[in-house]
């Protein structure tokens, strides 16, 4: 089997002469426990194959092995090149391990761990980072605020008892009374629809597309980068007050056809058309490095 047991990580020493030596065995990257949402999350996606009791609540890299704590207790390493691959399955970013257990994780920004598998994988001498995204928070918080307070105004003008006395005495159901507490009622929970619904949060990184959805994140969604053919730079032209502008798009063209899907735009409004083509181009091929794909020109 690929997985040994081991009794303490590298740099514990809680024994004060454990075989593990900071200086001997060099820490790479660490991943800390996870959230309590993560958790939740975890538990969510578990699989009879990859269960939650099996996930890892820690890991530590070196140059030589992936050490992993999970959540049954199970301390144990694995040497890195015994993880010969990697896929996505229900939101997780499974590790194949050459004859054992393969590791689910969940994709975190900025982890350590997940960068330095991803690099080794690709065989790129260092961890490629991320871009990161974020759309419509400022606009929904704005329009769950407004929708809120009209909420207010009108339960002040209304009497909830005396809504619920004519509920139960005559059935009034559309008396104007029942009708502003209605009207209360879908404008608190259109506040908060605008909040689950609106904002999104964009990670490209080595593992692929990550989109969480929500002010609160709660809906995550992962495309690998196995599921995209390419990245182009789409030109739309457009004239305002006269003057004629191009706005360049970068899109991610799907391996299955299907709508491209948007990553960020570039306007001549704001910059010189020169400006404009040299940071979509940038862009578009970072984008590029990070998912391993081909970058097309401006079409």
């Amino acid at each position: 089997m690929s997985w040994e047991p081991v009794e303490e990580f590298p740099g514990e020493n809680r024994g004060g002469g454990g075989a593990f030596r900071g200086q001997a065995m060099p820490v790479v990257a660490r991943r800390r426990a996870p959230t309590l949402r993560e958790r939740f999350r975890l538990l969510w996606h578990s699989t009879p194959e990859l269960t939650y009791r099996r996930s890892a609540k820690r890991l530590l890299l070196t140059p030589g092995h992936l050490y992993v704590e999970r959540f049954d207790g199970d301390r144990s390493r694995v040497a890195r090149g015994s993880i010969r691959g990697r896929r996505l399955d229900r939101g997780r970013v499974v590790y194949g391990v050459v004859d054992g257990e393969d590791l689910a994780l969940l994709p975190r920004g900025g982890c350590d761990v997940i960068a330095a598998l991803e690099a080794q994988l690709r065989g790129d001498s260092e961890p490629t980072g991320s871009i990161t995204k974020t759309e419509g928070h400022m606009l929904s918080v704005g329009v769950a605020v407004v929708a809120w307070v009209l909420a207010v105004q009108l339960y002040r003008e209304v009497s909830f008892g005396d809504f619920l006395r004519r509920i139960a005495r005559d059935g009034s159901h559309t008396s104007e009374t029942a009708l502003i507490v209605y009207g209360v009622a879908g404008l608190a929970l259109f506040g908060v629809v605008v909040l689950l619904a609106v904002p999104v949060r964009t990670r490209i990184d080595a593992v692929g597309v990550h989109r969480a959805r929500g002010i609160f994140p709660w809906l995550h969604t992962v495309e690998a980068p196995e599921d995209f053919r390419g990245v182009v730079v789409s030109k739309m032209r457009r004239t305002e007050s006269g003057i004629p502008h191009i706005r360049l798009k970068v899109r991610l063209l799907r391996a299955g056809g299907g709508k491209p899907l948007d990553l960020e735009s570039f306007d001549s409004e704001k910059l010189t058309r020169a400006e404009t083509r040299a940071a979509a181009g940038q862009y578009a091929t970072r984008v590029g490095e990070l998912l391993d794909l081909e970058v097309g020109g401006v079409g």
